[in-house]
């Protein structure tokens, strides 16, 4: 279990090492780019769409299957956050704006970053930040926050 108020290092290296390993992961895919100074993708797809597989559900561009940058379909959960992710696609004008696509972005770190640890090894990737995050924090007073 953990302790709220139990106070706990933060390993800056393992921080720093998994960082870099999250960076290197987006920087992989050509189309989501997060490199501001990059030149911008012109949108190449003229239809969104959501479909449901057995996983879970995709999105399509054309008909294509949008993949990750590890070259994973992306497959999320629900129809509503297939919905959304979508729609993000969908409100690309004439160029992608990566900067614009929250969801797509979080989705493919989850499915890319997850694929291939377990349960434990994810808690202890996450612990040493959560010391720092800004919705888990410590109150000295028992009384709750309204």
């Amino acid at each position: 279990t953990i302790e709220p108020r139990k106070q706990t290092k933060i390993n800056m290296r393992q921080g720093a090492r998994v960082a870099r390993a999250a960076l290197r992961t987006m920087l992989k895919i050509r189309l989501l780019s997060f490199n501001p100074s990059a030149a911008a993708l012109k949108r190449f797809y003229t239809e969104v769409g959501v479909r449901q597989t057995a996983e879970g559900y995709g999105i399509d561009l054309d008909g294509r299957a949008v993949k990750t940058p590890l070259r994973h379909q992306l497959l999320v959960p629900s129809w509503s956050l297939a919905a959304a992710v979508a729609a993000e696609w969908d409100a690309q004008e004439e160029t992608i704006r990566p900067s614009e696509m929250h969801l797509t972005s979080l989705s493919m770190t989850a499915i890319d970053k997850l694929d291939k640890t377990t349960k434990e090894e994810q808690v202890n990737d996450i612990l040493p930040f959560l010391q720092t995050d800004c919705v888990w924090y410590t109150h000295e007073s028992s009384s709750d926050i309204a």
